[in-house]
């Protein structure tokens, strides 16, 4: 039995798909690693990768502390290094922008996204 299955995209990969797959291989029998060729699940991924920064994003800004505004940047400035384009791209998406308004509207959404994942996901 698989306990974990791992669709890595391979469109326009051939710079990090041997590191992505020899990553997985430690995991074994238990590992399941799926190589699709499909521009399809490339959006789908970045557009996973921007609910998700979002959310954390806006959990971080609801906690408001200190350590967790940094955890914040730290985010922000890991997936920059990564890949600029990438960060360029979440930023300028609309959660992105929601996420960095600095007006009433802004906040609004962003304490919205956060009720919504507070619900789904069941923490606080």
């Amino acid at each position: 039995m698989k306990l974990l299955s791992v669709a890595v995209p391979c469109y326009n990969s051939q710079d990090y798909m041997r590191r992505a797959v020899d990553s997985l291989l430690p995991g074994g029998d238990e590992v399941e690693i799926l190589i699709v060729d499909d521009v399809h699940l490339r959006r789908y991924m970045i557009g996973f990768l921007e609910i998700i920064t979002a959310v954390s994003s806006v959990m971080l800004l609801m906690d408001g502390s200190k350590a967790a505004l940094e955890k914040r940047d730290a985010l922000w400035a890991f997936i920059r290094e990564r890949d600029p384009a990438l960060e360029h791209r979440l930023r300028r998406g609309m959660l992105g922008r929601l996420v960095l308004a600095n007006t009433r509207p802004g906040r609004a959404a962003a304490t919205l996204v956060y009720r919504v994942s507070q619900k789904i996901y069941g923490f606080n």
